[in-house]
């Protein structure tokens, strides 16, 4: 097997394609071949130990490094270490592509924030930031991200009603499937709301969208659930209510019996659900 991955590393070479003619030979001296199956393996088993040192905690997905800690000078500490590893095996960070957050109460907030620097260069300090599309301001609070898929969900539903000018409200109901709902959906796992008044604003898009659809196509629109009912559609807040249960059975958590009684779900013939957690006493 060590013998395969060498001669899978070793004496590689490449060209360049212009317009039919091939450039001269280059030999590949680093790196692994992009597009093969062995190179996202390879590359993780390159940067495995990249945190062993480390004082701080940290998350690494591929080239992605995030450090967390109470501790400033532990972080500043750790970025120093990120360096010498990345001279010792030639890699390179990007200290544009990097920022820092401080998380606290926003009555916190002070001018003091702890500074960060990678290469000389200090990091901006932010007060949100995007994690694989999920905005988290430093108030641990979604937010500005709820804003944003608000906005962009918006935006889409006007496009659709000034582009599908001639198709069917069932047209209508099937974009809106594809296109708008994984744009309310995406992440909800992670940022789902718990304010009456957010769990409104998302279900408003989902409530406008068949109001506008029932109007346009002069269909009696007598009441939300009923117009759900009638477009085989389940409210956004039910949904995310099963997305969330999945997401606890499929982690294993339908083995806790206690979380099984406390979580009463039911649903009616319109489609409301409601969730009943007990109070438990700590005695």
């Amino acid at each position: 097997m060590h013998n395969w991955l060498c001669s899978f590393l070793t004496d590689r070479t490449q060209q360049i394609n212009v317009n039919g003619k091939l450039s001269e030979e280059a030999k590949v001296l680093s790196g692994v071949p992009q597009g093969s199956v062995l190179g996202p393996l390879l590359f993780l088993i390159f940067v495995n130990d990249i945190g062993d040192s480390f004082a701080s905690n940290f998350l690494l997905y591929a080239d992605d490094l995030k450090l967390f800690s109470t501790n400033a000078d532990d972080i500043e500490n750790d970025l120093e270490k990120l360096e010498a590893w990345c001279d010792s095996w030639q890699m390179s960070v990007a200290p544009s592509k990097c920022e820092a957050i401080s998380f606290c109460h926003r009555k916190r907030l002070t001018n003091t924030n702890p500074t960060f620097s990678i290469n000389d260069e200090i990091l901006p300090t932010v007060d949100k930031i995007r994690d694989l599309g999920v905005i988290l301001g430093s108030g641990l609070s979604f937010s500005e991200h709820l804003a944003t898929t608000l906005r962009k969900a918006h935006q889409r539903v006007n496009i659709f009603f000034n582009v599908l000018r001639r198709s069917t409200i069932d047209v209508f109901v099937k974009c809106f499937i594809i296109y708008i709902r994984p744009i309310l959906e995406y992440g909800t796992i992670v940022f789902s709301p718990i304010l009456k008044d957010h769990i409104r604003l998302l279900e408003s898009v989902q409530k406008s969208f068949l109001f506008r659809c029932y109007s346009k196509f002069n269909k009696p629109y007598i009441s939300y659930f009923d117009c759900l009912n009638d477009c085989n559609l389940e409210s956004l807040e039910y949904r995310r209510l099963i997305a969330d249960l999945v997401f606890l059975y499929k982690n294993g958590c339908h083995t806790i019996i206690r979380l099984s009684n406390d979580i009463c779900v039911t649903d009616d013939w319109i489609r409301v659900w409601v969730c009943i957690v007990p109070i438990v006493s700590e005695k």
